[in-house]
């Protein structure tokens, strides 16, 4: 009867193995993610939800989970990215049309400031979202008296001259945000934002990009189509140019902004 349980408990961890594959992981003193690729037997929001049961532990010693997964058998997992750096418009232009209606469906957790929720994004393209453990939602808040909501995430490691220090040593922890306001944008709301996720994950280098639509087109960490989110045609290149935008890097305790002339670069407060 042993040596039956002991084959069972080794056939099911073997599943749990074919069954989910970790893609990347940071793991820092303060933050969590991973980008994970499991079978399309498995269902997102339940495999979610188990996640973040799984990782309440974890979440209680650090400030930030985020974790993405796929349900992919045919390795178009990543059709979604950029995966190049230098975007022009004309760039993602091909990509998005290369790209057509194959968006991967995914799913992602995040947990932050002690709330979690999940959404998801299935084969037709419907996004779904839910608040897990009766908080609020971090996707979503509110700043500056006016709601916004991310996009995006990015988390890795730079160097001092990818964060165009040219000083120090060593690699330093880096989030990158992604924010939509519907509501307007401007120095103070960056700003805002930029500080309350600054202070919420605890990580050497926060940046922030804002918009007042989801096409970050010419950023390369952005996706090509934005996942979590129904969106109608994309802008043409001139609408996407003269678009407000701001981005904001926290770094020290310091924030410094620049916004997006209409005439194009980018202007330094």
């Amino acid at each position: 009867m042993k040596t039956v349980c002991a084959a069972a408990a080794i056939c099911f961890f073997l599943l749990q193995i074919l069954d989910e594959r970790v893609v990347t992981e940071q793991r820092w003193p303060s933050v969590i993610t991973r980008t994970i690729v499991i079978s399309p037997d498995l269902s997102l929001v339940p495999y979610l939800e188990k996640t973040y049961d799984e990782l309440r532990l974890d979440s209680a010693r650090v400030r930030m989970v985020r974790i993405e997964v796929f349900p992919d058998a045919d390795g178009r997992w990543n059709d979604n990215c950029k995966c190049r750096s230098d975007v022009s418009y004309e760039a993602w232009s091909r990509l998005y049309g290369g790209l057509g209606n194959r968006i991967p469906v995914s799913g992602e957790l995040l947990i932050l400031n002690g709330n979690a929720a999940v959404r998801t994004r299935d084969k037709h393209g419907a996004i779904t979202s839910k608040v897990l453990g009766g908080g609020a939602d971090p996707f979503s808040f509110r700043a500056e008296g006016r709601v916004v909501d991310v996009l995006n995430i990015v988390a890795r490691r730079l160097s001092p001259l990818e964060r165009h220090t040219g000083s120090g040593s060593g690699l330093r922890e880096y989030l990158g945000f992604y924010v939509l306001s519907r509501e307007g944008v401007d120095e103070s709301l960056a700003r805002s934002v930029t500080s309350s996720l600054y202070a919420a994950t605890g990580v050497e280098d926060v940046e922030v990009y804002l918009r007042t639509d989801p096409w970050f087109i010419t950023d390369e960490d952005f996706p090509i189509v934005p996942t979590y989110i129904s969106v109608a045609s994309p802008p043409t290149e001139s609408q996407y140019q003269s678009a407000p935008e701001w981005r904001c890097t926290a770094s020290r305790d310091a924030i410094s902004c620049h916004s997006k002339p209409k005439a194009g670069g980018m202007r330094r407060f």
